[in-house]
């Protein structure tokens, strides 16, 4: 029997058998659903089975999957047998991607040492000039030298600062080449660290058995989860001062660097997080017992305590937004897609319409997730011994169906951007509030008016201080407006000591005046167009003679 003729008999058995060669499956990625430290990818493969037991190889998954999340379902008249994921190691194969970057990397590398070349000739031929001139300078100096000519000294000294400025302009360009080239290094060897070792990688494949009685074409779906990618929320709350209601954009900021883009794909955003264990925690006994000190710890000689740890750095989270533009026209305002809510047990899943892409290089890409329309109550607040400002505050309920995640607002107030704020977690059909900054057509000043010290007398052993503030407000709005001004007492934390409050004389129907048990002080009024009021604030601390308090100046 020829070699030929074995190797048909070892096919024409195996067909016999129903044992077929594996074949490639051409996948795409279709869904995406992102958490907020992974990803779920929904990958669909369409293949044409033909009759007996088969393989489908699906190859090139991601370093940064998860080979335990893996799952497999299909459509189509075959039995899936069973998954093997396998990790092959590719000695010297590189991408075409890889290649490519590999090659951009040394063009950049290869272009810092040429400039750095060029630094370092610049530098030789400063020193050449210094010492050319040094030695002319010298030899200047010793006895019966010829004096040099004036115009020559002024030539010289012409030539050594022309020199030196072409010497000091090369380098400084040479330098600033160096680092916008080491910038664009930098950058492409992060892309090349995302690959994969470009010298010798690894490859992740699946391969899928699966029975099939004839030929026909079956779709499969792979759902496996990856790491590096997440999810933040985004705000811009916008709030219409005349109208009274607030308009609030919900976006997302989206990014991922998983190894594989996501190109067209149907794209949701959940809330759950499964990173935390969703297991309930269980009680330990709670036992209790005669405390006893250990014994002192001894050093030996020369041993020194442990350095403390360093601090953590603070992280600037400041962002800037510009404000949007003011319509001048009747030109209909563009609309948003936003994004379907499908309110789970437990979390809630944003389903984004259409086809997002966001590719995989750790970049931020937005999305927006819903519009809210929302009403407010409108007030204004005050706190003159903190801040000489009032701050405008709007009173909001949630009336949408979306739970608010915690996250960054930029606030627009009547269509200019005033501030950035924190939104805290707010569920559908919580009251919040927003505060729109300060608006400076209302003016509050504290003024001290005048402290009093009584010392003790005859018949008394006992010091008394008073204290009296104006409160003093003034509109130069055209409406009248509703404001609330805050202020304290003292709390005495000593039976010794007595704070006598002496309750402001302004009342008023629409005035109310609060105290809480902490010694808060709250006006609510009403503030007339163009008007000024003054809330006087007295009281009195008593205290035994010869007694030092704290907290009173």
């Amino acid at each position: 029997m020829t070699i030929k003729n074995g190797i048909a008999l070892i096919a024409a058995l195996a067909c016999g058998m129903g044992f077929l060669a594996a074949q490639t499956g051409d996948s795409r990625i279709t869904e995406v659903t992102v958490y907020t430290d992974r990803a779920m990818v929904t990958r669909e493969s369409v293949v044409a089975l033909k009759g007996g037991d088969q393989s489908v190889l699906i190859d090139n998954l991601p370093q940064s999957i998860d080979p335990a999340s893996i799952q497999v379902s299909g459509k189509g008249a075959f039995t899936l047998r069973d998954i093997k994921f396998t990790t092959k190691y590719l000695a010297v194969t590189n991408s075409e991607r890889q290649k490519a970057l590999l090659a951009e990397k040394k063009k950049y590398d290869d272009s810092i040492a040429l400039k750095s070349d060029k630094i370092r000739e610049a530098e030789s031929e400063r020193v050449f000039v210094e010492g050319i001139t040094k030695k002319l300078t010298a030899a200047s100096s010793e006895p019966g030298a010829p004096v040099l000519d004036p115009d020559k000294w002024i030539s010289m000294v012409k030539f050594y600062r022309e020199k030196l400025t072409a010497v000091n302009d090369e380098v400084r360009i040479h330098k600033k080449d160096i680092a916008d080239l080491q910038e664009e290094s930098a950058r492409v060897a992060r892309e090349l660290q995302s690959l994969g070792n470009p010298g010798g990688r690894t490859v992740n494949q699946l391969e899928i058995s699966v029975g099939a009685a004839g030929a026909s074409s079956a779709t499969l779906a792979i759902k496996y989860i990856v790491r590096g990618c997440s999810w933040k929320p985004d705000y811009a709350l916008r709030a219409d001062s005349a109208a009274k209601k607030v308009s609030l954009t919900y976006n997302a900021q989206v990014r991922q660097s998983s190894g594989e883009d996501w190109s067209a794909v149907s794209l949701a955003l959940s809330t759950a997080k499964p990173q935390l264990n969703g297991r309930l925690p269980e009680l330990n006994p709670w036992y209790l017992d005669v405390y006893k000190p250990s014994p002192p710890m001894s050093f030996s000689t020369g041993a020194g305590m442990p350095a403390p740890s360093p601090p953590a750095a603070a992280m600037d989270k400041s962002r800037a937004e510009s404000s949007r533009l003011a319509e001048t026209d009747s030109t209909p305002a563009m609309e948003y897609q936003v994004a379907q809510t499908q309110a789970g047990a437990t979390s809630v899943l944003f389903a984004l319409p259409g086809k997002s892409t966001i590719l995989s290089d750790n970049k931020e890409y937005r999305v927006t997730v819903a519009i809210a329309e929302l009403s407010g109550k409108f007030a204004y607040s005050a706190v003159p011994k903190l801040s000489p400002f009032v701050y405008l505050r709007a009173n909001v309920i949630n009336t949408s169906e979306y739970p608010f995640l915690p996250g960054l607002t930029h606030v627009f107030l009547d269509g200019a951007y005033v501030t950035d704020a924190s939104m805290a977690f707010i569920a559908p059909g919580q009251e919040f509030f927003a505060d729109l900054g300060i608006d400076e057509s209302i003016k509050v000043e504290r003024k001290l008016i005048k402290r009093n010290e009584e010392k003790p007398g005859v018949f008394s052993s006992k010091i008394l201080v008073g204290f009296e503030y104006a409160l003093v407000l003034k509109s130069n709005k055209k409406t009248a407006e509703t404001i609330s001004v805050s202020d304290q007492l003292p709390l005495p934390r000593n039976d010794q000591i007595v704070v006598l409050q002496v309750l402001p004389p302004y009342t008023k129907d629409t005035d109310t005046l609060k105290k809480t048990d902490q010694g808060e002080l709250t006006w609510t009024l009403v503030l007339e167009p163009g008007k000024e009021l003054t809330l006087p604030l007295k009281f009195t601390v008593e205290y035994p003679k010869g007694t030092t308090i704290s907290g009173i100046d």
